[in-house]
């Protein structure tokens, strides 16, 4: 009987070991990992083809070299994480800690942050030494020979569900705190008060675009005036108008409502939306934050610590 239960303990804890090391960490966790090593790998450090790494990412055995210092870096970030190669990527594509491999398949860099215009990286064997902070433009990283990654291929995102709403009524001002990616940002938004008394908040596609650009979940917000359709198209860096996380009118406001179709990435999906109304005829859309999530695969959600939050490298998981 012991021996049962001491099997059955160690089974279990198998299996908790293998789930543990199999968790797909954050972006913000992958670059702490990451430049921690500075310390035991401070710049100029000796690093030649004289030095190796045995990988465990699994796309090759092993790395001399520039190679080597990536695949190292990359382990103590990812430890055991299963890598892919991707030789058809685009610029979106690319997260903190990617390797790259460039200059004709010659060199390999490791992702240290990204922008909308370039990214920065740590490398081994750089003129024989280690080098930290190099930046390579957008346009350099795309003539990259291919990628390897240790992320999760992306799942395709939910499609909202639409309701219906009342077409019209009166859309309460709402101030809320957001926690985008641990950080306390302050929204403008409009509430909508059912029968019942609950509340339902509604923001502003262009404030969300506007906090979220430079982030994984960056999207840019275009509109066809011959279509009369907003457009929105995930990792595209947004560009601001002015004015956005402010409030566009002072007060309570009349709206429209109901079900309104958007582009997204291309496709046409079906939110739930209100247009404020201004005393020109025109407006501004409003939409429910989650939806967006669902749609663009950042993940929106809510704990008593933190409230109302968002998590812009996670894909987007019902709560």
């Amino acid at each position: 009987m012991k021996k049962k239960a001491l099997a059955l303990a160690l089974a279990m804890c198998l299996f908790l070991a293998t789930q543990a090391a199999a968790a797909q960490p954050g972006e913000n966790q992958v670059y702490q990992a990451m430049i921690a090593m500075k310390d035991q790998y401070p710049e100029g450090t000796p690093w030649g083809d004289d030095n190796s790494y045995k990988w465990q990412g699994g796309v090759y055995s092993a790395g001399i070299g520039c190679a080597g210092f990536a695949f190292l870096l990359s382990d103590v970030a990812f430890g055991s994480l299963s890598a892919r190669k991707i030789t058809d990527f685009s610029y979106s594509d690319v997260r903190i800690g990617d390797i790259l491999r460039i200059n004709d398949d010659t060199h390999s860099v490791i992702v240290l942050e990204v922008r909308s215009d370039h990214v920065v990286v740590a490398e081994g064997n750089y003129n024989g030494s280690i080098h930290w902070g190099r930046i390579l433009s957008k346009s350099e990283v795309e003539q990259g020979d291919y990628l390897m990654t240790r992320y999760a291929e992306a799942e395709e995102a939910p499609v909202p569900d639409a309701e219906d709403i009342p077409a019209s009524g009166i859309a309460k001002a709402s101030a809320q705190i957001v926690a985008v990616d641990g950080r306390a940002v302050e929204f403008q938004m409009y509430a909508l008060v059912d029968e019942n008394g609950n509340i339902t908040n509604y923001i502003r596609l262009r404030d969300i675009a506007y906090v979220l650009n430079g982030s994984k979940a960056q999207f840019s917000v275009g509109y066809d005036n011959v279509g009369k359709s907003i457009s929105v198209v995930s990792g595209e860096p947004y560009q601001a108008m002015g004015g956005e996380t402010t409030a566009p009118y002072s007060g309570d406001r009349a709206y429209t409502g109901g079900i309104q179709s958007i582009q997204v990435n291309g496709e046409a999906v079906d939110m739930t939306a209100i247009t404020l109304l201004d005393d020109a005829g025109g407006g501004y859309n409003y939409f429910k934050l989650r939806d967006l999530g669902k749609a663009l695969g950042f993940n929106v959600g809510w704990s008593k610590d933190a409230g109302v939050f968002i998590e812009s490298d996670k894909p987007y998981t019902e709560q």
